[in-house]
């Protein structure tokens, strides 16, 4: 199974996103019966996220085809296969992290991993999948402690290059809440000497500052973003989605990334796969295996399609005919 999954994901590029979908849906619909989705999910994300970030070297546009397909299983099978994208991300941010900050090489093999996974992160977050607040958690992991170094500017500046557009546009709150924070934690530095006049740290840090100021002033363009018009254009269209949007799956993180752990039956309920069945009730089910009932009794019965279970769950979990066709 791992050999045909590093197949599909050394194939991927922009331009074989969607052959690319389908054949990782058929192994996933094959694998999920056997394992459940939660093992499915850790399966797949070990093997994506090492075709994704664990080369330091790279294409940002390869990397986001990776982040589109996470996106996809997501919408697909489950709040689960968000969930271990986003932790699985974070466990490998933390420690390329370390090891660049013990190295001193903000630049050297675990600095450019740890960037990648910052970059992964936030487009997950552009693309829909992840919500503003758990942005804001990494950002603040980033600064814990108020510790600046040359490889945490390098990441706060990536993630506000990645998810900066979106959190501006769609959680202004999180992101003036974000801009604030770093911009106290930057000036903190360089006010109490922790980035000295001429240091390298000083130069990055008035950057950071600068690149602060004309976020706030709207001085800023996000052109970066503008290269992954045709991955997201491909995500609003993709036939393998039949017109579902990933913001509507939109992965709820209800504890602070990378510095709380997550709640034990978490990521039950977060996202739903079944739209709400009536109004006598939302039914949500997040085909997490044993995060809902209903769905690991679908996939129990082998029922492999999305289709298939999402009906085996309006039917056994309504109330009556009435609330069924509802």
């Amino acid at each position: 199974l791992n050999r045909q999954l590093c197949g599909i994901m050394n194939r991927v590029s922009e331009g074989n996103l969607d052959p690319s979908a389908r054949e990782l849906s058929g192994a996933l619909g094959k694998l999920i019966p056997d394992i459940g989705s939660s093992a499915a999910a850790e399966t797949l994300l070990q093997v994506l996220l090492a075709a994704a970030v664990g080369d330091p070297n790279v294409s940002v546009l390869v990397l986001g085809c990776h982040a589109s397909l996470a996106a996809v299983t997501h919408v697909l099978f489950g709040a689960a296969f968000g969930a271990a994208a986003m932790l699985q991300g974070g466990k490998l941010l933390s420690r390329h992290l370390s090891l660049a900050e013990v190295s001193g090489e903000p630049t050297g093999e675990d600095g450019r991993i740890a960037k990648n996974c910052v970059t992964f992160e936030s487009l997950l977050f552009s693309f829909g999948l992840l919500p503003g607040n758990a942005i804001f958690d990494m950002v603040r992991y980033i600064f814990d402690g108020g510790l600046v170094s040359e490889i945490r500017v390098e990441l706060a500046l990536t993630a506000l290059r990645y998810a900066g557009r979106g959190l501006r546009a769609e959680c202004p709150e999180h992101f003036k809440e974000m801009l604030n924070f770093v911009t106290s934690t930057a000036s903190g530095a360089r006010n109490s000497g922790a980035a000295p006049e001429g240091s390298d740290v000083r130069t990055r840090v008035d950057y950071l500052l600068r690149e602060l100021q004309d976020l706030k002033n709207n001085k800023v363009s996000f052109a970066a973003m503008d290269r992954f018009e045709a991955i997201r254009s491909w995500l609003r269209s993709a036939p393998l989605l039949s017109g579902k949007k990933v913001s509507d799956h939109q992965l709820a993180v209800p504890f602070r990334f990378l510095d709380e752990d997550a709640p034990a039956d978490w990521p039950s309920g977060s996202s739903s796969n079944v739209a709400s069945l009536g109004s006598r009730g939302s039914r949500s089910s997040s085909a997490t295996g044993g995060g809902d009932p209903l769905r690991a009794l679908a996939v129990k019965q082998r029922l492999s399609t999305e289709l298939r279970q999402s009906l085996f769950v309006a039917v056994m979990g309504a109330e009556d005919f009435e609330h069924a066709s509802e």
